[in-house]
């Protein structure tokens, strides 16, 4: 895998780029929303070590095995879409969370598709997947909208707010985005 450094992407309405140490009251603002994080692993109530800690994490991760993006709207950062590198395994784990005010607006796939983009056109990878809360149907049309097939189902595989709840798992090949990559041109 070749080096990889922080990058910026721009979409038609979005920059996607590196944290920084300001984005926290942003981070803040659309964490403590009981509802943005009901299929979200993080803690609840979301405090304001909670979202200094989410952002350093993301300052201090490494590009090369896991890349994460603020999602700026405006100035202001509205979610994250992060990937976990498997170099090894030739994959990646795609992950995303988008503020709630932010909802029904294509925001959210706009910033993975620009990911899902860069994550095969600069890593030597030949799989992406991403899991998500069965009762998260949003992200499932999501994942599906991105070119991702549902792949299994595992029962009681994740542990939500203390209820143990089945996940969904979803991938996407190479050659199936390379497919619709080119179709698309």
């Amino acid at each position: 895998m070749t080096s990889v450094l922080p990058t910026h992407i721009e979409t038609a309405r979005l920059r996607l780029r590196p944290f920084r140490a300001h984005d926290v009251d942003d981070v803040l603002a659309y964490a403590v929303d009981r509802e943005f994080g009901r299929y979200v692993a993080m803690p609840f109530p979301y405090r304001r070590t909670d979202a200094e800690a989410f952002v350093s994490r993301g300052m201090a991760a490494d590009w090369a095995t896991a890349p994460t993006w603020a999602i700026d709207a405006g100035g202001r950062v509205i979610g994250a879409v992060h990937l976990t590198v498997e170099p090894a395994h030739r994959r990646a784990r795609l992950g995303f969370a988008v503020a709630r005010a932010h909802w029904r607006q294509g925001l959210t796939l706009e910033a993975t598709r620009a990911v899902v983009d860069w994550a095969f056109t600069t890593l030597a990878i030949t799989r992406l997947y991403a899991t998500t809360d069965v009762r998260h149907q949003a992200a499932h049309q999501l994942l599906e909208r991105l070119g991702m097939q549902h792949e299994a189902t595992l029962r009681l595989h994740r542990t939500q707010r203390r209820v143990q709840v089945d996940e969904a798992w979803y991938g996407l090949l190479r050659v199936e985005w390379e497919a619709v990559s080119t179709a698309s041109r």
